[in-house]
């Protein structure tokens, strides 16, 4: 077997593919949604916040195929990353083309309540970004569409993340809300092993400490991120609350009707 000194190119330069267990998979990493913890967790690679159009434009319709690039690896964790690198070769080896790579993936992902993503992209970020002064300055920077939600990762809902040509065809589809469950429930479906425990293993954003509801001080703030992440809300069942019969979204349905019947 190849040393750690040798041929060390072993996975694409961002390229969404990996292995778990035996299967081929592709991760969209959200942010803000344990992504980190989940690939952690998974022992995937931690590649960059790419939407799944971005990653199927690249590796399907421009066909730029498998890019290897190198990383300074030893011991165990570069002989379980060769491994999986055999394990996609012979699956590569089995398809027609070598750019019949998508659908055969399994593809997965997990949302979030888009009020509790927002708070904790909040918290996580106020450091980061001068605009983040307080809460209802994120809320506003939202509302306006300004940085950092002009443009980039944190500007994309997760509907945006997770469609292809305007469809969501997801194998699976996992919530934050439902994270240790989902998780677990996964790694036993994929590997047909009796599943690890779970836990978020990365920085936990300071809303962690209190009810994300509490972050938001009268409708308008709630109708901000509503109208803002409607998309999400439909795709995903999402309500403030995250209870069926919420009061605050039933009242974010009425103004959003009233606004598109003034247009």
């Amino acid at each position: 077997m190849a040393g750690p000194t040798e041929n060390r190119r072993i996975f694409g330069d961002a390229m969404p593919y990996d292995v778990i267990g035996d299967v081929p998979v592709i991760f969209v990493h959200i942010p803000k949604n344990a992504g980190t913890s989940i690939k952690e967790y998974f022992n995937i690679e931690r590649s960059c916040h790419q939407t799944l159009q971005e990653m199927y434009k690249k590796y399907f319709i421009d066909k730029e195929g498998i890019q290897f690039y190198d990383s300074e690896l030893d011991g165990r964790e570069y002989e379980i990353l060769l491994e999986k690198k055999k394990k996609l070769l012979l699956f590569f080896k089995s398809l027609d083309s070598l750019y019949n790579i998508w659908d055969p993936a399994f593809k997965f992902s997990f949302v979030r309540n888009p009020w509790d993503r927002i708070s904790s992209i909040y918290h996580y970020h106020r450091e980061d970004f001068s605009e983040f002064q307080n809460f209802e300055c994120v809320l506003r920077a939202l509302e306006l569409k300004s940085k950092p939600f002009e443009k980039g990762v944190l500007s994309y809902t997760q509907t945006e993340f997770l469609s292809v040509g305007g469809e969501i065809e997801l194998n699976f589809l996992g919530k934050y809300e439902n994270l240790k469950k989902d998780v677990e429930n996964l790694y036993q479906y994929l590997t047909e092993e009796e599943a690890k425990e779970f836990d978020i293993s990365e920085r936990r954003s300071d809303n962690s400490k209190s009810h994300y509801t509490e972050m938001y001080e009268n409708f308008d703030s709630i109708y901000t991120v509503f109208r803002y992440f409607y998309d999400d809300v439909i795709n995903f069942k999402y309500t403030f609350n995250n209870e069926p019969n919420c009061e605050q979204t039933r009242k974010c349905f009425e103004r959003y009707r009233e606004e598109l019947g003034n247009v």
